[in-house]
């Protein structure tokens, strides 16, 4: 069964859950250990309230792993104990990733992720992305594949 989601970045504004008839929200929170998307809290507010299927991402910009993980942990904490909590994703990408290509850098970050929230990330990427990640990763996390019709 394959559902429709949708992504939210900053470039969707205030999003309004819903208004694209999807079935599940993707919203990005964080990205690095400087930047948290100015509509993060007005779209994870509406999900948290609601029955639809969700996740929160972090962009890897390449860092400290474990900086980065506590980061972006630290701006979605209150959202993980609701009636409807979300599913935490590392959007693995090229792009203003410094460690790109180092699938060591995505499990340090993953298994911090559990270690302090007890919730098993995924990881975000397109098939060159994904063939960067170590047999822990492959073994542990589960995939939000991009592929676009």
């Amino acid at each position: 069964m394959v559902l429709k989601f949708v992504d939210v970045a900053s470039h969707q504004g205030n999003y309004i859950v819903g208004s694209s008839g999807e079935e599940g929200v993707i919203v990005k929170a964080t990205q690095g250990t400087g930047y948290v998307n100015e509509n993060f809290d007005f779209v994870a507010q509406q999900l948290t309230n609601s029955n639809i299927p969700w996740g929160i991402y972090h962009y890897a910009e390449g860092g400290d792993a474990n900086a980065e993980a506590d980061y972006f942990i630290k701006v979605v904490q209150r959202y993980l104990n609701g009636s409807n909590p979300p599913n935490l994703i590392l959007d693995w990408e090229k792009y203003q990733n410094s460690a790109y290509k180092n699938g060591a850098w995505a499990e340090t970050f993953l298994k911090r992720l559990k270690d302090k929230t007890g919730i098993q990330g995924g990881i975000y990427g397109n098939s060159d992305d994904l063939s960067q990640m170590t047999q822990w990763v492959v073994d542990n996390a589960w995939v939000w594949f991009a592929g676009y019709p």
